[in-house]
């Protein structure tokens, strides 16, 4: 049997993978205790200094009643605790602090970031707002601490000796330190496909401990010494740059290599590849569910197994373009076989970001270079230090202008949506069998079924429509979606900031939108429209927006000034919509019951838009924030225009459950099977009103709502 350990290690994994995957990450045991002021205690095994806030990470934490108190709670999670002021304690010291637990958010719409799940893959279960230091211990770990204070120090060399961003982005390579870089450079890297150079990884520990080991071997040192020295810098420097998932990756592998050249025997990439992998689950299970370990295992994966297996037999008789064409292979095949992971991660995949990668990779190794030199020299003069530096910026600025570059041409990013598992599970068989089969697969056979691969992870298999209210707080935001257009009702919230780029846009990409065919706005409120706003004042088109809808009422175009002049900066066209029109767009039917054409009111929720959606058998009424008055005006139009009102399936019910809409008389025409509220959790106005919810309850109404389950989804099929 070829690479037994090899073979044992990936059982060894897939058997944890499903363990893990079927019992899920347990559910925080900070419950208890959300919302309460609390003292705690625990060591600190991190900390860190972000956006002018100092940030502990503690484990082993217990819970005390008071201060006097001897009875205390232990918690299986650590705590993130963020301090309103003073001087971060030492690494490894034992603390006691006072603040307010809070739980972290949990994804409520499909696409949106998990931050729950996220930290409790890495161990804390709640964060501690508004924490006091009050008390903290004399013993402390000596040796991680002068990590983090050699950490601290060379961070501080790069902004002495570069520009900030440069110092952000070297900080961020070298040092693991992410906080000073921005949110547009790292937003920029992400969208050009070349994030992945922020992160160390396999060239960062090739450049320092490939280079010190093969240097003292060159200065005739013994190579047992040789060995122990460059495996303690990689560990300690592992531990010093915050032991990520590729950092340990990258040093157990380096160590697997030194070891087999200690022995004389040779070193097999896979099976290092796989002890790695296992070595890191054994320590940090749950990390096997993250995106972060498939992507940096499988890259590796891609390039030493994958990319033989495929190109196999492909060579150039010159020399040159030989290595030229493999290098560009030896990308794509990284490239596609961490594909499903992307996806699953991002949603979109950026076409460009191949070539992009053959410039940006073969600068890393002498950005690396000059990186390290510019700290060594800074070390002992900073003015020649910044002169070292100045090759860095000028690499820095080409990555920079590239990715700008490459963003201004067309097809720059393909929205897919997030692949189902079936397709990644057909995916990654095609690619086992291009890997086991490659003797008997011809070359001419093997593109062919990378693009069948491909188009199996590309295919839609939506059908009818989905109609999705999305948990935006305090707010209004309903898309409906068919194969081949989407319709957005509403997007805005009182209650979350940054909503497009949270909620709105996250789901858009989920669900494989690139463009809304019309956007419809029943009313000019902020919780109705602020998400829209957001998206119009990007500065690069996210989402394409082809119409915008609003109620055709007096005075609506001076209600609706700012929306309008950011539609015509971007060529949106702007439609109004007024009682008695109807679009149909792929067998769905938009119809418009409120208000009449100049419709006059000194109350926008007077004239708030309330639409009849039809597809096959379904019917839905969307309603705003219609009030009482509205729907007096709906129950008289649709009395007088027809004899039957076709069965209602779904009620949007009208401003987010007020008792200022949803009159008896409403909810009796209507009698809808199902009835949707969009409301925050928590929030002032008290919505949904109790006398709303009873009067669904007597008509039979089954109520949804996003204050209590997120999101909801709705499927016909016509």
């Amino acid at each position: 049997m070829k690479r037994p350990l090899s073979l044992y290690c990936l059982l060894f994994l897939t058997a944890v993978w499903l363990f893990m995957f079927l019992n899920k990450v347990p559910p925080s045991s900070y419950a208890g205790v959300a919302g309460q002021t609390v003292l705690v205690s625990g060591k600190v095994t991190a900390k860190e200094s972000k956006n002018q806030s100092q940030i502990l990470y503690l484990e082993n934490v217990t819970i005390c009643d008071n201060e006097e108190s001897s009875e205390t709670t232990e918690k299986e999670e650590g705590l993130i605790c963020y301090l309103s002021e003073g001087e971060l304690p030492e690494l490894g010291a034992f603390v006691m602090l006072e603040g307010k637990i809070e739980e972290f958010e949990p994804a409520t719409n499909p696409g949106e970031f998990d931050r729950r799940n996220y930290y409790l893959t890495k161990g804390y279960g709640a964060a501690l707002q508004y924490a006091k230091l009050i008390s903290c211990s004399t013993d402390y770990s000596y040796y991680r601490e002068t990590l983090w204070e050699i950490r601290c120090y060379l961070a501080g060399i790069f902004d002495a000796v570069m520009e900030q961003e440069d110092a952000a982005a070297l900080k961020a390579m070298l040092l693991g330190d992410r906080n000073a870089l921005s949110g547009d450079v790292k937003e920029l890297y992400q969208t050009s496909g070349i994030a992945h150079i922020l992160a160390i990884s396999g060239l960062h520990i090739s450049i320092l401990g490939m280079g010190v080991y093969r240097l003292l071997r060159k200065a005739s040192l013994a190579v047992w010494p040789s060995v122990i020295i460059a495996f303690l810098l990689m560990v300690n420097y592992a531990v010093m740059t915050g032991s990520g998932i590729s950092t340990l990756r990258a040093v157990i592998m380096f160590c697997l290599y030194i070891m087999a050249d200690i022995f004389r025997r040779s070193n097999d990439l896979m099976t290092a590849l796989a002890v790695a992998a296992v070595s890191v689950v054994l320590t940090h299970p749950y990390e096997i569910l993250t995106t972060a370990f498939w992507l940096s295992y499988l890259a590796v994966f891609g390039i030493a197994v994958f990319y033989p297996a495929l190109t196999k037999g492909i060579e150039l008789e010159n020399r040159k373009w030989n290595k030229r064409l493999h290098s560009f292979l030896s990308g794509l095949c990284v490239t596609i076989f961490t594909l499903p992971i992307i996806l699953v991660c991002y949603y979109e995949f950026p076409l460009y970001s191949v070539f992009l990668n053959l410039i940006v990779l073969p600068c890393m190794t002498y950005l690396l270079l000059f990186g390290i030199l510019a700290l060594l020299v800074g070390c002992c003069s900073i003015s020649l230090g910044s002169i070292v530096a100045w090759p860095c910026h000028l690499i820095l600025r080409l990555y920079y202008r590239l990715c700008l570059f490459f963003e201004q041409l067309p097809y720059h990013s393909y929205i897919t949506g997030c692949p189902k598992w079936w397709q990644i599970a057909g995916f990654y068989v095609i690619m086992l069998i291009i890997i086991l089969w490659n003797k008997r697969i011809k070359l001419k056979y093997r593109p062919f079924l990378i693009m069948f691969a491909l188009l199996l992870l590309f295919v839609q298999t939506d059908r009818g429509v989905q109609i999705t209210m999305l948990d935006v707080g305090q707010g209004d935001g309903i898309c409906i979606k068919t194969r081949d257009c989407v319709l957005m009702i509403d997007g805005g919230s009182s209650s979350k900031n940054n909503l497009a780029k949270y909620q709105l846009i996250p789901f858009m990409k989920h669900e494989g939108i690139a463009s809304v065919d019309y956007w419809i706005l029943t009313h000019p409120d902020a919780d109705h429209i602020s998400g829209l706003v957001e998206i119009l004042e990007l500065p690069r088109e996210e989402i394409k927006i082809d119409t915008i809808v609003i109620p055709d009422a007096a005075g609506v175009w001076y209600d609706f000034a700012d929306v309008v002049a950011l539609a015509e900066q971007k060529g949106i066209t702007i439609e109004t919509f007024c009682r008695g029109e109807r679009l149909e767009i792929e067998g769905l039917g938009v119809e418009c019951l409120h208000p009449a054409r100049g419709y006059q009111t000194m109350d926008v929720n007077d004239y708030s838009l309330v639409l009849q959606i039809t597809y096959g058998d379904f019917s839905g009424i969307f309603t705003g924030d219609a009030t009482e008055t509205s729907e007096k005006c709906v129950l008289s139009y649709l009395q007088e225009h027809r004899t039957v009102l076709q069965e209602v399936d779904l009620l949007k019910v009208g401003h987010h459950g007020s008792d200022t809409s949803s009159s008896e008389d409403f909810l009796h025409m209507m009698n809808p099977q199902m009835a949707w509220i969009s409301c925050g959790v928590n929030n002032v106005y008290g919505h949904p009103n109790g006398v709303v919810l009873l009067r669904l309850e007597e008509i039979g109404a089954d109520c949804y709502r996003t204050d209590e389950g997120g999101a909801v989804i709705y499927c016909v099929d016509g």
